[in-house]
């Protein structure tokens, strides 16, 4: 079920034996994402899923266009899916978030369609998304949900040109040591699938919170591209089209990538996220890596200081990095590191110096009330996004 030629064997099988003057093509149960693709076949388990190539393939090789493609599937209401179902169909309509079990109510709006096979296909997913909050509102109470019915015409039109200005003025705060500007915009977007790490966001509230022209500009074409889009009430700052930023999982940067050269994905945006996914790393190398809490729970940091005199030593672990060295990077191999750009890694030296968090001053203190606190200053508080605790209990070996 995940293999592309299936899916062009059942499309034109329909095709011919249905042949008909509107055709809707739904993926229905597994989705993952622009990473990921679709579905999941539970006869051939190693056959993983379909990717957003794949189905880019089986749609070319079928050669028929449907008024709407729909995935009554999780995380596949993304940019990068959107351009690419462009060249197949009108509209689309996913969800950015993860589906309940539940999935779509399918009876009114065939009912409908049924009675008045005119019916616009705009009119058609509206009732599917009215239909699927109301439904998961009542059998899935707490679950976030979403659903967004988008008009690839229009995108097609529109989209490119503004992820492209967006993508390079996003570049250019990266290469003007402003990665802290578009670090706190990624930190603070919308994210889907949070617990799996999928790195997928809301592209508008990723773009508003860069706080560029560009930004604007690109909010403003998704938010009208996007024609219907409703979440349920516990959700926010979902506008309809989510888009993959590394962040937390930089092993998938070189499969993402190779994905986008596919399907014909904007080569400014994967330069955008190359730079970025690379200076991430560069900062996890001079950090010391992405490894066990342990030190700091045994009291074995090394002491450290931000000053110049650390220029040479970060140098040293770049050129370490950039020679292969991914030693202590969590997920990194030799055989995933496609992405990494030489020369945004050697740019960064006296950025990452000036920008070090000084991992020596995680020490428990005593304030005057008798509690252990941390203590750092105004500048090294502003370095942090997130803070975790480990709880480790002591067994006595």
């Amino acid at each position: 079920m995940t293999d592309p030629d299936t899916l062009t064997g059942y499309i034109t099988w329909c095709a011919e034996y249905f042949p008909a003057n509107r055709n809707e093509l739904i993926f229905w149960d597994h989705g993952g994402g622009s990473i990921s693709g679709y579905g999941y076949d539970q006869k051939y388990p190693q056959s993983g899923s379909m990717s957003l190539a794949g189905i880019n393939t089986a749609l070319k090789n079928a050669g028929v266009t449907f008024d709407f493609i729909g995935f009554d599937a999780c995380l596949m209401a993304t940019m990068e899916n959107a351009l690419m179902l462009s060249q197949y169909a009108d509209y689309m309509i996913a969800s950015e978030e993860t589906e309940p079990g539940v999935g779509w109510y399918y009876t009114n709006w065939l009912n409908k369609l049924s009675e008045n096979t005119s019916m616009s296909t705009l009119e058609i997913g509206k009732q599917i998304v009215d239909d699927y909050i109301s439904v998961c509102s009542q059998k899935c109470r707490g679950q976030q949900t979403t659903l967004s019915v988008t008009d690839l015409a229009e995108l097609e039109a529109t989209g490119p040109k503004a992820l492209t200005a967006f993508s390079q003025s996003t570049g250019e705060l990266i290469r003007g040591e402003e990665y802290r500007t578009v670090s706190n915009a990624r930190h603070q977007a919308r994210e889907f699938a949070r617990s799996s790490g999928i790195d997928q966001v809301d592209l508008a509230h990723l773009a508003a919170n860069m706080g560029t022209k560009e930004g604007d500009e690109l909010v403003s074409a998704v938010k009208s591209t996007v024609k219907y889009n409703r979440t349920s009430s516990n959700m926010t700052n979902a506008y309809g089209l989510a888009i993959y930023f590394p962040y937390k999982k930089i092993s998938s940067v070189d499969k993402m990538v190779q994905t986008y050269e596919a399907i014909g994905m904007d080569e400014e945006y994967t330069r955008c996220i190359r730079q970025f996914a690379s200076l991430e790393v560069g900062g996890q190398t001079v950090a010391g890596g992405t490894g066990s809490p342990l030190p700091s729970l045994l009291g074995t940091l090394m002491e450290g200081s931000s000053s110049s005199s650390d220029s040479e030593l970060i140098a040293q672990l770049l050129g370490g990095l950039l020679a292969g060295n991914v030693d202590g990077i969590s997920g990194l191999t030799g055989s995933n590191t496609g992405f990494l750009d030489d020369r945004t890694i050697q740019d960064s030296t006296q950025y990452l110096t000036d920008n070090r968090f000084d991992e020596g001053q995680l020490v428990w203190q005593e304030n005057a009330s008798g509690q252990q606190v941390l203590r750092l200053t105004e500048d090294q508080w502003d370095l942090i996004q997130s803070l975790g605790l480990n709880v480790f209990y002591d067994d006595g070996s």
